[in-house]
C-alpha cells in the first residue's frame, strides 16, 4: 500500500481593517510504496499489473498577498515554490522531477467591481490576471519503461518552457444569481 506523510504550517494576517492579508505557507509532503501501472513490451499496451515506483518527496513555499486598496478594487498575488523528487526509485532517477511539475509558479490578478452606483452596470465586475508557469518536464525521467510506456533509459525529457498567460474576467451579479465569462489566455 501506499502511504503519504503531510506536514503543512502556515501563517495568516491582516492589516488595516482586513484590507491587506498575507498566507506564507510551508509544506512538505512523502509519498511511499508508490505504483505505475505496467505496459507490455512488445505491443507498448496497458496491463492490470503494476510495478514498484518507488517513493516521491515534495516539499515547498506558497505566498499569498490579498489587497482591497479602493471599496471596489481587489488586487491579489500568489507564488508557488516546489521541490519535488523521486527517491529509492528502482524506476525513476533519484531526484527526478515528476512530469510536468515545475518549481516556481505566480499569479497576480486586479479585479474591480461596479456597486452603488444605481445603474445598469451595478453588479458588474471586470478582471484580468497573469498567470506564470516555470519550465518542467515533459516526462518522468524513467530508468525502466514508464507509467506512459516510453523507453528512456534514464535519459532526462525536454523541459516545456516556462511561459505566462494573459487571462481575463467579466462578471455580473444580479440578487443570488452570479454569471461569469471566462478569456483565459488571450495573447496566446
Amino acid at each position: 500500500p501506499s502511504v503519504t506523510d503531510q506536514f503543512e504550517a502556515g501563517i495568516k494576517t491582516s492589516w488595516i481593517h482586513d484590507r491587506l492579508r498575507a498566507n506564507v505557507n510551508y509544506f512538505n509532503m512523502n509519498q511511499d510504496n508508490l505504483t505505475y501501472q505496467y505496459y507490455d513490451p512488445q505491443t507498448n499496451a496497458a496491463t492490470n499489473f503494476y510495478d514498484y515506483a518507488g517513493n516521491l518527496r515534495r516539499s515547498g513555499i506558497e505566498v499569498e498577498v490579498t489587497g482591497r486598496p479602493l471599496n471596489n478594487l481587489q488586487v491579489l498575488l500568489g507564488y508557488s515554490y516546489v521541490d519535488a523528487g523521486y527517491n529509492n526509485s528502482p524506476s525513476y532517477v533519484q531526484g527526478s522531477r515528476p512530469m510536468n511539475s515545475p518549481y516556481s509558479t505566480a499569479n497576480a490578478w486586479v479585479q474591480y467591481k461596479f456597486q452603488n452606483t444605481q445603474t445598469i452596470v451595478d453588479g458588474l465586475s471586470v478582471s484580468v490576471g497573469a498567470y506564470y508557469t516555470g519550465s518542467r518536464p515533459v516526462n518522468d525521467q524513467a530508468t525502466t519503461r514508464d507509467s506512459h510506456g516510453n523507453v528512456m533509459n534514464g535519459v532526462a525529457p525536454f523541459l516545456m518552457p516556462e511561459h505566462t498567460t494573459l487571462n481575463a474576467q467579466l462578471g455580473y451579479a444580479v440578487k443570488q444569481f452570479d454569471f461569469r465569462l471566462f478569456f483565459n489566455n488571450i495573447t496566446d
